[in-house]
């Protein structure tokens, strides 16, 4: 009442009121009694004991008969403790979802539905935070199933979902979504009671860490298979080299014990070139791998018809395929087959495939080599009616170290490098190499595939000789120099044989002297000379007066394009990779200035 008012009571029930908390209270009850509506609020009013607590207020005015208010009665309930609850929960309310919404992991909560026979046949999403979608792809997933969003949905996550819900077990586990194509790691429980069928899930979007390890772990088995081959490889490039060595080393022998039997020498001869030969190749297969790995192999391409490459392998190989008795069928159009290519690396490809054939058929077998014009480009096809190769190794077969035949009984030998080169050899022509076999015992037929070269005559792809040089007699005074005694003497014994007038020293310095004295036409130099090596040697005989015109030679075992550059930009004429063929050696001495080493 006024009079109330005016002694200081309501003024005194105000001020106990918080500060921050007074004007509304103030104003809620003005309102009350303008309204003659019930009064109800909540604020803070100060304790006796000092700080503030939380009350709720109710109450009714009360009017006189002229309508003016008495009192405001009713009654105030300290709720201090219940707000301090309500305040905890709403901060943890609020960490919560803070935590929902900012965290990686994917984070679902869903309501299993089974059928009547308690059988999951669907579940549907109550509530999804920002990383569900980004995990999933699923957007708008809130009070919609899984069947709706992703109607192909695999039936595992209905029976591990459906686990949750019914045994309350929490799972833990790695899975595949087909429809998504994702890797999740999940983990799931049970929220609420059973009779609500909730599951709460957390989920990570685990594809790219399970594609790494993965690859790590085909890495690994990778290194290992290339550590067992490496190894395979080793061993069997030690008993290769000792194959030859055994009977050139028990010809030596014979050799020395059969002086002035003329018969048994040739016979030991034949045999040791023989061997001298299959170590070259081997050698040659080697290096021409290298090469090719490390980028040195260089191409000498030009126009060439596709079948004198093809008849110079048959030639090659036909003393293999005849030893054997096989018979070779050869089906090969009368049409010029134009190619754009290293001829000497084509009859490579096609002896080895010819080769490999006579090795792989026993004897008395069948080879048919055919070649068919398909439009642009030309097909080579060698079959063989040999061992096969079982369908589980087809796409091995042209891996480094793996032997054709080695599935077999047949023990045929050989490093494993040889179709692996014929792959990469094909492939710098830009062709392609396949193989087919119906299994063991079925035989293998290998198909090269090459564009043809319509242009059949390319002035880029010819070495011209502008003009003829002439020649000297066949006798020659020629100076060998090796730190290999052995070597340069039996260089020399050959040399002598042949009637050229020779001189032989054994390191850098003393071939300059000799130069000097004997006066030589042709030089042939090691490089790998102790001191001063076979490039200085040349660099130092170009630069002497009267030296100028020696046919230089490069004898070594270096044999790759950089070699070969290296010992040309020294002052060499010509590089040739030791073993020198009796063939290269005539060639050269038959037209010392003309000769070729490519």
């Amino acid at each position: 009442s006024e009079s109330e008012a005016s002694n200081g009571s309501f003024d005194a029930y105000l001020d106990a009121v918080h500060p921050n908390d007074r004007e509304r209270v103030i104003s809620e009850i003005r309102g009350a009694i303008q309204k003659r509506a019930l009064f109800q609020a909540d604020y803070r009013v100060q304790s006796p004991s000092g700080g503030y607590r939380s009350v709720i207020a109710r109450g009714k005015p009360e009017y006189d008969s002229e309508g003016k208010v008495l009192r405001l009665p009713g009654v105030v309930i300290d709720v201090t403790r219940q707000k301090q609850i309500e305040a905890a929960l709403t901060a943890s309310q609020e960490r919560y979802r803070t935590l929902f919404n900012s965290i990686d992991e994917g984070f679902c909560l869903i309501e299993v539905l089974f059928d009547q026979e308690d059988k999951p046949i669907d579940y549907r999403f109550l509530e999804t935070n920002p990383a569900f979608e980004k995990h999933t792809g699923l957007s708008n997933a809130e009070g919609r199933t899984i069947k709706q969003l992703s109607p192909v949905q695999e039936t595992h996550w209905l029976d591990i979902y459906g686990r949750v819900a019914l045994t309350g077990e929490p799972i833990h586990s790695i899975n595949k979504s087909s429809s998504l194509d994702r890797w999740y790691e999940v983990r799931a429980l049970r929220f609420g009671d059973a009779e609500n069928r909730q599951v709460a899930i957390l989920f990570n979007d685990i594809t790219d860490r399970k594609n790494i390890d993965d690859n790590l772990h085909r890495a690994v088995a990778d290194l290992a298979e290339a550590n067992r081959r490496q190894t395979e490889f080793l061993a069997t490039l030690a008993h290769e080299l000792r194959n030859p060595l055994a009977p050139i080393r028990t010809g030596l022998e014979v050799m020395r014990m059969s002086a002035g039997k003329p018969e048994t020498l040739s016979r030991v001869q034949d045999m040791m070139q023989r061997q001298v030969s299959a170590m070259t190749r081997l050698i040659d297969d080697l290096l021409d791998i290298a090469r090719i790995n490390s980028g040195k192999l260089v191409l000498q391409k030009e126009v060439i018809d596709l079948k004198a490459v093809i008849a110079n392998a048959v030639e090659t190989t036909l003393p293999h395929i005849e030893a054997a008795q096989h018979a070779l069928i050869q089906d090969i159009p009368a049409e010029a087959l134009p190619v754009y290519a290293d001829a000497v690396r084509m009859t490579q490809v096609f002896g080895n495939l010819l080769t490999n054939a006579a090795k792989y058929t026993p004897a008395n077998g069948r080879i048919t080599l055919s070649v068919v014009r398909q439009g642009r480009q030309v097909d080579v096809t060698i079959s063989d009616t040999g061992i096969g190769i079982p369908a589980a190794s087809l796409n091995k077969v042209f891996d480094m170290f793996t032997q054709v035949g080695r599935h077999s009984d047949v023990a045929q030998g050989g490093l494993g490098i040889g179709l692996s080169l014929v792959r990469q050899l094909v492939q710098m022509h830009g062709g392609t190499v396949s193989v087919s076999s119906l299994g063991s015992g079925h035989g293998s037929s290998f198909t090269v595939q090459l564009p043809l070269q319509e242009d059949a005559v390319s002035a880029h792809a010819r070495k011209i000789i502008s003009s003829p040089i002439e020649t000297k007699g066949s006798a020659y005074r020629i100076l060998v120099a090796d730190d290999n005694r052995d070597a340069a003497e039996i260089l020399t014994v050959l040399l002598q044989m042949q009637g050229h007038v020779t001189q032989t020293v054994y390191d850098g310095d003393q071939a300059l002297r000799a130069a000097a004295d004997f006066h030589p036409d042709i030089a042939f130099l090691d490089i790998g000379m102790p001191g001063t090596d076979g490039l200085q040697t040349a660099r130092n005989m170009r630069k002497t007066p009267g030296m100028e015109d020696i046919v230089l030679v490069a004898l070594t075992g270096w044999a790759t394009e950089e070699d070969r550059a290296r010992s040309h930009a020294a002052g060499f004429n010509y590089h040739l990779a030791k073993p020198v063929s009796i063939e290269s050696l005539n060639a050269l001495l038959a037209n010392p200035l003309q000769f070729t080493d490519s």
